[in-house]
């Protein structure tokens, strides 16, 4: 199956056969999915289209659900890629046909600009797996609503564990990249812990870009001995790896090495199916589910994609909710000459408020649990904790973020039947995050080019002080800008060095040295240039006012 931009090569997710007199009004959704993603190098979610096309086609069979209109769906490939996210989303409000509600992305960093700028267009947007905590702002996001849960999910599990074996000390290490996904996931996790553990205390916070030695944090662990017969250090990490993510030959560690350290690291996880029997709102268990997706035409197009329950119960929730909107319509008096085949982006305000209102108000079991939205639009998940045992993932406990609870399912496994502790005396904690000597020196070297122009100059100015030219400049100015730019330029200079030798200095008197230099003196010499220039700025000003307001005299000829 192809996918494509809206008015080039569209497909239709739902292909219902159904009849004119039961559903003859066609109500059309803008779907929004990352299928293709060589360029971007994002994440695909073109195994989550056959389940919202299931979805789709289950809610339309209906009749209790909007009986009298049925729902389309147009899909465009975003790529994962912001750009062409924003694109398709033009393409799909400048479309003939209307809109009436958003579907997608998978990515949360192509969601991110459509669901900013949707409230313009009074519409409403639900996304099926993107994750990022950004999104949680209703601030910037005021329309859009998650079925999959936040990454903010993982760390209420994360410090329940942290408690039932009394740890209290916690170093953070992620990964730095735009959607700001894991730096705001580190920062919620320390305030959770400041919060709920007493004596606490988080050793170390860094972020990293692209040090292929920090993808592999555990091996590095093992290399830098944190892995040894005397201690045992407990590693949490997210289950959103791909299967055999450590067999990918990216780096200098062997296998071995990987799956050594690997071993009894913990694992938090979306339950992306629920574990009991209960018959959802479809009619179906979650067994019914998996055989009738399974055999699903488009199923086996794609790649399996684990998200794919929660894009069919994000189906449940379009219908359910604009179900709810077309009932409050025709039921509220002052509301009839309303109905959802009339909305537009110009002047459908108060039905997005409505289908707003509905979403916030929905309550069914799905296939992925019980779905509820929280203020901000999100859902609080159920959430697994696995432990790494020989190669396979072991689930230990489940803990349900609607109700904090942990519930045990296992037992965790430690090396010699003890539980780790967490180093109050022996933790050592290693600075992944360091400038290259050839950066180092391209820095030294500019800075010091820097130096010398800035010096030059301060010598120019001085020299040709005198001159009509320069007087017009103000001189003294001009050596102050000079003499700020030298102090910033030498705090490059220090903080290059001091990035690149931090991990073997830190804790000597040379790193200290070095770590106050560069943070005295490059606000100190930006301040000193910066508020040079605004003097120069306001002197022209007073000069140029003084001028004008200066009454001139009357020459008689």
């Amino acid at each position: 199956m192809a996918i494509s931009l809206f008015p080039k090569l569209i497909i239709l997710a739902a292909i219902i056969s159904i009849t004119a007199s039961s559903k003859s009004k066609v109500l059309h959704l803008g779907g929004f999915i990352p299928m293709d993603v060589s360029s971007s190098g994002g994440w695909s979610a073109s195994g989550i289209l056959p389940a919202l096309d299931m979805g789709l086609s289950d809610v339309n069979q209906r009749q209790d659900i909007l009986p009298n209109y049925y729902l389309s769906a147009t899909w465009g490939d975003t790529h994962c890629s912001a750009g062409a996210a924003t694109k398709l989303f033009v393409e799909a409000i400048t479309d003939p046909v209307t809109k009436i509600l958003l579907v997608g992305d998978g990515c949360s960093s192509s969601t991110q600009p459509i669901a900013e700028v949707i409230p313009l267009y009074n519409l409403t947007m639900i996304s099926y797996s993107a994750g990022s905590p950004s999104l949680s702002d209703r601030q910037r996001y005021k329309t859009l609503f998650r079925m999959a849960p936040s990454d903010f999910n993982y760390n209420r599990p994360r410090v329940a564990i942290m408690k039932h074996f009394n740890w209290s000390r916690i170093a953070t290490i992620y990964q730095s990249e735009r959607s700001n996904t894991f730096s705001l996931t580190a920062e919620n996790i320390i305030n959770i812990i400041s919060k709920e553990i007493k004596g606490f205390e988080i050793v170390t916070t860094e972020s990293v870009r692209h040090d292929p030695k920090v993808q592999v944090e555990n091996l590095q662990a093992y290399r830098l001995q944190f892995i040894g017969k005397e201690i045992q250090r407990v590693w949490f990490i997210s289950g959103f790896y791909a299967d055999n993510w450590w067999k990918v030959n990216d780096t200098n560690c062997t296998i071995q090495e990987l799956e050594t350290a690997l071993e009894g690291i913990l694992i938090t996880d979306i339950v992306n199916l629920r574990t009991d029997d209960v018959k959802t709102i479809s009619g179906m268990t979650v067994k019914e589910y998996q055989k009738r997706i399974e055999l699903w035409p488009s199923f086996r197009n794609y790649r399996y994609n684990r998200y794919h329950p929660y894009g069919y119960d994000t189906t449940w929730a379009v219908g359910l909710a604009l179900n709810a909107t077309a009932s409050k319509l025709a039921n509220t008096p002052t509301l009839r000459n309303l109905t959802l085949e009339n909305f537009n982006y110009s002047h459908g305000k108060l039905i997005n408020d409505i289908i707003m209102e509905s979403f916030h108000q929905l309550n069914f079991e799905g296939i992925t649990g019980s779905v509820k939205f929280t203020e901000t639009g999100d859902r609080a998940g159920t959430v697994v904790i696995q432990q790494w045992r020989n190669g396979t993932r072991v689930p230990v406990a489940i803990y349900d973020n609607s109700k904090n609870t942990l519930r045990w399912i296992g037992e965790f496994q430690w090396r010699d039947d003890t539980v780790p502790n967490d180093g109050s005396k022996k933790i050592l904690i290693v600075n992944y995050k360091q400038i290259s000597v050839t950066s180092t020196m391209a820095i030294v070297i500019l800075s010091a080019f820097g130096i010398a122009f800035s010096f030059t100059f301060a010598i120019w100015n001085y020299k040709y002080r005198k001159s009509r030219a320069i007087k017009i400049c103000s001189p003294r100015i001009n050596f102050i800008v000079c003499f700020g730019s030298i102090i910033m330029y030498i705090g490059l200079i220090f903080y290059s060095l001091y990035e690149m030798n931090k991990n073997t200095i830190k804790n000597g008197i040379s790193g200290e040295i070095l770590c106050e230099i560069w943070k005295w003196c490059i606000p100190l010499g930006f301040t000193t240039a910066y508020v040079a220039l605004i003097s120069k700025t306001f002197r022209i000003y007073v000069v140029y006012t003084s001028v004008q307001t200066k009454p001139r005299r009357k020459v008689r000829l």
